[in-house]
């Protein structure tokens, strides 16, 4: 057997890309390469919902429309150190002339959002809901890194990683004032959705696709729809547990309908920003 059948050449940039910034550019977020992270003076946003509920096409949305910032393909190239990425090569961003497209939730161009699983990971292994106690997760790195990434955007921050609805505790810990987005849309849509992705991307109606709420295991039973709308429930449970787990007051908390989103767009825009100047003024007179 050739070398070339055991190590695919073509995958080398790719591996020594996650190799450094799973090992060296996570120094750029330490001191003294780093600027100190001051508590964040800007609304920091995470998008709660299961997968296939729309989070997509609801920040490529907000972000053609309103001025912040996300997490964009260019940034999650350099998951060891984003905010590195936002503060001296900051992609273009869409406009809202733009055409608006993703392939199950990934888009392609540099400045596309993206949910940046690898930057995730670096400080929430695993699932949350099976370490309540958060003693896996590195909740002070978390931190610093959504602060030195607010600190480089200078406005306010849209994360769009539906993981967050299990990690809405370790987010709070981390960023006291953070708030949320609980995005809704129908659960035969959903369902629908996601038997559809199960089969374009696994081949089978039957292989599970994306998050795993506590107790997945025992919908293995089920039909793929049972288990699908299992998932759609177990998911929204553990946004309901997280938020008041974290005792999420209601002014923090924005439920916005997919439906709306595709309908009136401008509407969700208006009502974002509505909640961003909210939350502004909520900090300005917390002293934040």
């Amino acid at each position: 057997m050739r070398l070339m059948d055991v190590f695919d050449i073509k995958l080398l940039p790719h591996r020594i890309g996650i190799a450094l910034n799973s090992t060296v550019v996570p120094i750029l977020e330490r001191r003294p390469c780093a600027p100190r992270p001051a508590e964040p003076n800007h609304p920091i946003v995470f998008i709660l919902g299961p997968p296939r509920c729309g989070s997509t096409f609801l920040v490529q949305t907000l972000v053609s429309n309103l001025d912040i910032s996300y997490m964009s393909n260019r940034h999650a190239a350099w998951f060891g150190a984003p905010w590195f990425v936002e503060r001296f090569a900051r992609p273009r961003r869409p406009d809202a002339h733009d055409e608006h497209r993703s392939t199950h939730g990934v888009t392609s161009d540099p400045g596309g959002p993206s949910e940046c699983g690898a930057w995730w990971r670096r400080f929430h292994p695993g699932d949350l809901w099976e370490d309540p106690e958060l003693a896996s997760c590195d909740v002070d790195g978390f931190g610093r890194s959504l602060r030195l990434f607010s600190l480089a955007a200078g406005r306010p921050l849209l994360f769009k990683n539906l993981y967050a609805s299990f990690r809405i505790p370790a987010i709070v810990k981390a960023i006291p004032n953070a708030a949320f987005i609980d995005l809704h849309r129908s659960e035969d849509a959903v369902a629908r959705s996601i038997l559809k992705t199960r089969q374009d991307t696994l081949g089978s109606l039957e292989a599970w696709w994306s998050m795993k709420p506590r107790g997945w295991e025992s919908a293995a039973a089920l039909s793929p729809e049972g288990q699908v709308r299992w998932q759609i429930a177990g998911v929204d449970r553990h946004i309901r547990e997280g938020l008041a787990a974290a005792a999420i007051p209601d002014q923090r908390v924005l439920r916005i309908d997919y439906q709306l989103l595709c309908d009136d767009p401008r509407a969700v825009v208006d009502q974002v920003s509505q909640f961003i100047s909210s939350l502004k003024e909520e900090m300005r007179d917390l002293g934040a």
